[in-house]
């Protein structure tokens, strides 16, 4: 209120937007670590700053940097409960019509694709993931590729594919290992030990999940 007065609103609100980019960008990479119940809960009560922070940078017309926002807080979102609203919000980005680069876009569709995942719809997550794979490509990201990628075969799984299961979570394997990826490699593995457990193949899968 005393910002508004002031007229100060859009600086304040900025100041907030770049605080809560910052603490998310951090959070990305402590929720794939030992701390991860930490950061959810600290996430769980900045949840509202978040949410208005999402919602200010998208009124700015600033779809890129909200993308980026909800690249960071997907994993949150998806075993806090939060995934329909994460969805909305990307959903949002996308439709903005502000010029979201390639890179942007596809961590954008990639969030969409893994929220989708977490709620049981395989078969929009596979239509998401490759979405998401072709920005990826075309911005040069390794990152978000490999996680679409991930994400394709894992989908296919659960539709009844274990052969393009194998192949795409192959591909996607190598992809974590080029890039020094552990995170997504272990992803990959587990995949391929559910292709491996469907197919009766229980020795390969245990070495799977061993390593």
């Amino acid at each position: 209120e005393q910002a508004g007065e002031a007229e100060e609103v859009d600086e304040a609100r900025g100041r907030h937007a770049d605080y809560y980019l910052a603490l998310a960008e951090r959070a990305s990479v402590e929720l794939k670590g030992a701390a991860q119940v930490a950061w959810l809960e600290r996430l769980e009560r900045e949840h509202d700053n978040l949410r208005s922070a999402l919602g200010w940078l998208l009124e700015r017309g600033e779809a890129g940097r909200a993308a980026r926002l909800g690249w960071d807080l997907w994993l949150a979102w998806a075993l806090r409960g939060h995934a329909s609203e994460g969805r909305l919000w990307m959903e949002r980005a996308l439709a903005s019509g502000g010029d979201l680069a390639a890179e942007e876009r596809a961590r954008a569709l990639c969030v969409i694709s893994a929220l989708l995942f977490a709620g049981g719809e395989a078969i929009w997550t596979s239509e998401f993931a490759e979405k998401a794979a072709e920005q990826a490509r075309k911005a040069g990201d390794a990152e978000v590729l490999a996680f679409s990628t991930i994400l394709r075969g894992l989908a296919a799984i659960y539709l009844g594919d274990p052969g393009s299961a194998e192949e795409i979570l192959s591909g996607a394997l190598r992809l974590c290992r080029e890039r020094d990826n552990p995170w997504g490699a272990a992803h990959a593995l587990i995949g391929l030990a559910q292709v491996d457990l469907i197919r009766d193949r229980f020795g390969r899968a245990m070495e799977l999940l061993d390593e």
